[in-house]
């Protein structure tokens, strides 16, 4: 879904506002995270417990990611962008260290069905909490030109 909804996000982004993509994008990645974490159970059923749930978040995925990193170099002057799409790219791969720390540190240790599970929707929902910020805050986000 990534790769599909990265080239409608392009196209969409001449006529909607990236911040409002962005926006959209957080929701549905938020959204498909709290269908996961509401259907997956004891037994193992990727179709029906985590399909659904991914396919609308990588739809959201799709939506975001790259318009964020458009809209982040969107402002500089061409000599500086090589520069600025780095720095964007460091700030993703530390973005990526907090986000898996955090994941790891709502999860804990758990031992035994109930406790892993308890843990993982702990988590999950700790992930929903923060699309819902990122979605939030990515309404402003627009550069004052266009992408």
């Amino acid at each position: 879904m990534v790769p599909i909804f990265t080239g409608v996000a392009q196209k969409l982004s001449r006529r909607v506002p990236v911040g409002m993509l962005t926006m959209l994008g957080s929701t549905l990645f938020g959204i498909g995270t709290l269908i996961v974490s509401l259907s997956v159970g004891a037994q193992p059923d990727y179709v029906n417990d985590f399909l659904p749930g991914w396919l609308i978040g990588g739809i959201g995925v799709g939506l975001a990611f790259p318009t964020i990193i458009a809209a982040a170099t969107a402002d500089l002057p061409p000599e500086r962008t090589s520069t600025g799409s780095a720095i964007v790219s460091m700030s993703r791969q530390i973005g990526i260290v907090l986000g898996v720390s955090g994941f790891v540190a709502v999860l804990g240790a758990p031992r035994g069905f109930d406790a892993v599970y308890d843990g993982f929707r702990h988590a999950w929902w700790a992930i929903v909490a923060v699309a819902a910020l990122a979605a939030i805050s990515a309404v402003r986000m627009t550069p004052s030109r266009s992408l």
